[in-house]
Order: structure tokens, then C-alpha cells, then sequence
């Protein structure tokens, strides 16, 4: 057996030793994600069904629009894949546990590579194949396509998949290659700063140029110029898009051609990589192990010292713990280069709100885009408490036997974590809400409205997060993007999109309907405004309480 395929085989070996006997929290989290797959899939595919249906029978626009459309689905998937491989292969290239042991083996480094590149692979693609189900399905339905069109589909996914992971891993290489370990978190931050500062151009550029001329008047000329940017021939998204729609249409040889497009790009760059690990790989590697010997005894960032000379009148074992935290956070940039990439992209959609060609100045608009947007910084503050609080316990056990002679309980101990986590989650989600705000000009109503729904979302997500991670630990894993990827983190995400969805349909049609003038006024919908409020703080109270219950139960009946 291959080298590569042994490892590969080692690691399934350990997957199935972890799954006999079927741990509790997969028997009670499988089923709910299970039912949120089947919803996703289910709603995705009438919701294409639809659209392509009506672009079918829009000739002979239509057509053309649905090409730009495949395209700039792809194009969307290709760059995110980018992003999501240069943070999942600094994970699992770099530091991963079991690195240690296998580059110590007389194996040639780039078994090692290919090894953990396909594991990566598997990491950042499988939620885009899931995503690309209902639109194929739609597709191929809506056509008539034939049978042999839904196998030749995930025949073009895997070429597909390749390039963008091989593109990010090479990026991740270069950087770990080029600079030293005391310069990681200065690196990886000032490369999403620039992905950052890129994407908020070119969506400002975009948005001016195009989607701002396109009005109540639209003509087809301003929609095609609209989305012009999907039609280069030159990328892997134009290749895809083309080689699926010919497979659809049953020409075989034009989709050949595009096949062999994707393979050949895919094959250059897993020759690329093959190139540039045994003379990149370990020496990158070896360099993120490097300690800094010149480092004196000075604090490094006195932004720590300012915190704790504000934290003064919080107790000092609570403010040590606290400032413990904040370190550890930023001193794994795989960490905070994510929470910079998932709000940055927030802040840059609500940038460009002004250049949407509707007039956000209409009670009606203004209501509708501002519950869209209080739904997405909530949806981001899921994302966040998943991936980032619910693994707080877990990798707290690992040095528990520090943190256990602090002079506070375990219970105190959880709930100092809620409390500094609360606080920051609303902080964090009261800044963008509050500069979505601004930019729609929204009403005091809606204004008030969204400070307190987000300041409680944030609450209960953070108790979510945390109770789950009390409830369903793993000290046995030292890898937070693992435990909150785990059937207990997968839980905890089902639990929070349900909440967050119960929340704001609650108070969507008594307040929609007062900001629109359906209702004459307050009196109006008393009722209804009665019953959303006590529905608002019953479904708070039990999301803030019950999970952070459980979980101080746990901590107090764990053996640590």
C-alpha cells in the first residue's frame, strides 16, 4: 500500500474506533442534522426549481441568464473554497498533533503532504458539494436533462474542488515557509486585512458601475453588464458552468472539452504542490516551531496591560482568567483570522447597501432589508459562538489542572466565561447592527428594535454554546476547529439557527406592518404586539437559561 493511502486509512481506522459504540451525542444530533440537511436540500431545490423554470421560459434572455447565473454560483463557491482552505490547511498542514510523529518517519515529506492535503480537502469542500445538490437537481429537472447528467455533475465537482484547494494550500505554504512563527499573527492578519480591503473594492466597483444603473427600468443590457464578471474564460467557474450546461443539453463533446479544462488545471496544480512540498513543506513547517530567542521581558502588546488597568474593579481571579482568555485567543491566528474574515465580509455587504437599485428610503424596503440584516449578524453570531465558545471547555480541560487552583469553583468558572463572552459578542454584534442602521437611515422603532434583539441573541447564543460545550466535551482533541465540528458543535449550530429563526419571526408582522402603515397604529395590534413580546422573553429565557443549567450540572459532575 501506498504511503499516503496508509495514513488516509489509519485516520479512517480512528473514526471508526471513535464510533463503536455510537457515542450519545451523535445518536441525539445526527437526526436533527439529518432533518436540517433534508430541509436545506429540499427548500434550495424549489427555490432553483422556480428560477430556472422562469428563466426557461423567459426566450431568449433567458438562456443567457441562466449561464451568468451557473457561473457566478461557481465563481462565489471558487473564491470562498480559496479563503476556506488557507485557514483549514493552516489547521491540519501545520498544527495538527500527529504532525510530529509522522514527519519523524523515514517516509519522503510529501507522502506526509498529500496525506493531510486530501484531509483538508475533505474539510473545506464537503458543505459546497452539499450546497450545489439542489441547484444541479433543479437544473437537470427543469431541462430535461438525461440520466448520465447527474454522475458527469460530480465529475466536474472534483477537478473542480482541487484547483481552489491547491491554490490556498500553496498560499499557506509560501507564507509559513517565508515567515518565521513570531511573525504569524502579523502575516496571516495583514493577508486578510488585504483579501478584505480587495473585496470591498471590487464589491464598491461593481456595485457603483453596474447594479446601480440597473433600476425599476431595467433593460437586458444593464442585467448582462450586471453580471459580467462571471463570464471570463479564463477561470475554473466559466469551465464548470459551461461543461455542466452542455452535459445537460447531451452535447458530450463540448462538455469533454471543458472536462478535460478542469483536469488538466487540477492535475498542473497538484504538480505544483508536488513540486513545492519536500522543498517548502517541512522547512515551513520546522520554522513554525522556531521560538523567539530574542524576545526580552517586555510586554509585547500593552493593549493587555491597558485591559487589565480597566478590569482593575473586577476580582483578580476573574480578571486573570479574563485576560487568560483574550491571550490565548490571539495567540492562535487560525482563530481570530477567521472571526476577521466572517465580520469583515459582514461589514462590507452592509457597505455597499447604498448601491442597491432599490430605494431603501421606502418604509417597506427599509423594514425588509433591516430584518435581512439583523437575521445575518445573528446568523454570524452563531458562526462565531460555534466555532469559537462552544470548544472554550473542552480545551480548558487540557490545562485544567492549572486553572483548577485559581481560588474560584467550577461553576464560577463557567459563568465568568459566559459573562466575558457575552460581553464581547455584543459589543461585536451591536457595532455592525448599529452601522447597518445608520446606513438604511432606519427608524427609532426598528433602531431600538435590533439593539435589544441582538444584544439577546448574543446572550443566548454564548449560553448555547457554552452549556452544549459543558454538556458534550472532548478533552481528548486540542484542535478547536475539530470540537466545534464535532456532533455535539453540530448540535449546538442546529439549536442556534432554530433560535435565531423563532426570534425574528416572533416580531416580523407586528412591526413590519407598523412601519409600513398596514396597521393605523399601535392600538391596532395591541394583541399581537402583546403576544410577540411575551413570545420574544419566553423564548430568550428559556435560550439564555436551560443551556447554561445544563451545563453548570455537568461541569459540577465532571472528573477532571
Amino acid at each position: 500500500m501506498h504511503p499516503t493511502l496508509a495514513i488516509l486509512a489509519a485516520k479512517r481506522q480512528s473514526v471508526r474506533n471513535k464510533l463503536r459504540p455510537l457515542p450519545f451525542e451523535l445518536a441525539v444530533s445526527l437526526p436533527l442534522l439529518a432533518v436540517m440537511v433534508a430541509v436545506f436540500l429540499l427548500g434550495g431545490y424549489r427555490f432553483f426549481f422556480i428560477l430556472f423554470r422562469f428563466l426557461r421560459d423567459s426566450p431568449p434572455f433567458g438562456t443567457m441568464l441562466t449561464e451568468r447565473l451557473l457561473a457566478m454560483v461557481f465563481l462565489a463557491f471558487l473564491s470562498m473554497l480559496v479563503f476556506s482552505n488557507i485557514v483549514t490547511s493552516l489547521s491540519t498542514l501545520y498544527l495538527a498533533g500527529e504532525l510530529e510523529f509522522l514527519l519523524s518517519r523515514p517516509i519522503p515529506y510529501a507522502v506526509t503532504f498529500f496525506a493531510k492535503f486530501w484531509e483538508s480537502v475533505l474539510y473545506s469542500s464537503t458543505a459546497f458539494v452539499v450546497m450545489g445538490l439542489p441547484i444541479f437537481l433543479a437544473y437537470g429537472r427543469v431541462h430535461e436533462a438525461p440520466l448520465y447528467f447527474y454522475p458527469l455533475v460530480f465529475l466536474f465537482y472534483l477537478p473542480f474542488l482541487i484547483a481552489p484547494a491547491a491554490a490556498g494550500t500553496v498560499i499557506t505554504m509560501l507564507l509559513a515557509r517565508i515567515f518565521p512563527a513570531r511573525k504569524t499573527r502579523a502575516t496571516f492578519c495583514a493577508l486578510f486585512v488585504a483579501l478584505l480591503a480587495g473585496l470591498a473594492v471590487a464589491a464598491h466597483l461593481l456595485g457603483k458601475g453596474t447594479f446601480a444603473q440597473v433600476e425599476a427600468g431595467v433593460t437586458m443590457s444593464q442585467l448582462m453588464d450586471a453580471l459580467r464578471l462571471s463570464d471570463i474564460p479564463y477561470l475554473p467557474n466559466h469551465w464548470i458552468s459551461q461543461g455542466i450546461i452542455a452535459s445537460a443539453q447531451g452535447d458530450l463533446r463540448t462538455a469533454g472539452f471543458y472536462f478535460l479544462a478542469l483536469l488538466s488545471t487540477a492535475l498542473l496544480c497538484l504538480e505544483l504542490c508536488s513540486w513545492l512540498a519536500p522543498r517548502v513543506y517541512y522547512p515551513g513547517w520546522a520554522r513554525t516551531r522556531e521560538s523567539d530567542t530574542r524576545r526580552s521581558g517586555r510586554v509585547v502588546l500593552p493593549i493587555f496591560t491597558w485591559l487589565e488597568w480597566l478590569m482593575r474593579p473586577i476580582p483578580r481571579p476573574v480578571r486573570a482568567l479574563l485576560l487568560k482568555d483574550l491571550r490565548t485567543f490571539w495567540r492562535d491566528p487560525a482563530q481570530w483570522a477567521q472571526l476577521l474574515l466572517l465580520f469583515g465580509l459582514l461589514i462590507i455587504y452592509i457597505s455597499n447597501l447604498r448601491n442597491m437599485p432599490l430605494n431603501t428610503g421606502e418604509p417597506f424596503w427599509q423594514s425588509v432589508i433591516s430584518f435581512f440584516n439583523m437575521g445575518a449578524t445573528c446568523f454570524v453570531m452563531a458562526t462565531l459562538t460555534s466555532r469559537f465558545v462552544f470548544p472554550m471547555w473542552s480545551l480548558e480541560g487540557q490545562q485544567f489542572w492549572v486553572v483548577g487552583l485559581a481560588p474560584l469553583t467550577r461553576r464560577q468558572l463557567l459563568v465568568q466565561k459566559f459573562l466575558g463572552c457575552s460581553l464581547g459578542c455584543i459589543l461585536l454584534g451591536e457595532a455592525v447592527m448599529m452601522y447597518s442602521n445608520y446606513m438604511l437611515r432606519v427608524p427609532p422603532l426598528m433602531l431600538a428594535l435590533s439593539g435589544v434583539t441582538v444584544a439577546s441573541v448574543s446572550a443566548g447564543l454564548v449560553s448555547l454554546g457554552l452549556g452544549l460545550g459543558a454538556v458534550f466535551p472532548n478533552f481528548r482533541e486540542d484542535n478547536a476547529a475539530r470540537i466545534a465540528n464535532s456532533a455535539g458543535g453540530t448540535l449546538n449550530i442546529v439549536l442556534s439557527l432554530l433560535y435565531i429563526g423563532a426570534i425574528i419571526a416572533v416580531q416580523t408582522y407586528p412591526i413590519h406592518a407598523l412601519l409600513t402603515g398596514k396597521a393605523p397604529g399601535w392600538h391596532a395590534l395591541r394583541g399581537e404586539i402583546l403576544t410577540a413580546g411575551l413570545l420574544f422573553a419566553l423564548i430568550n429565557a428559556i435560550a439564555i437559561g436551560v443551556p447554561l443549567w445544563l451545563g453548570l450540572r455537568a461541569v459540577d459532575r465532571m472528573e477532571l
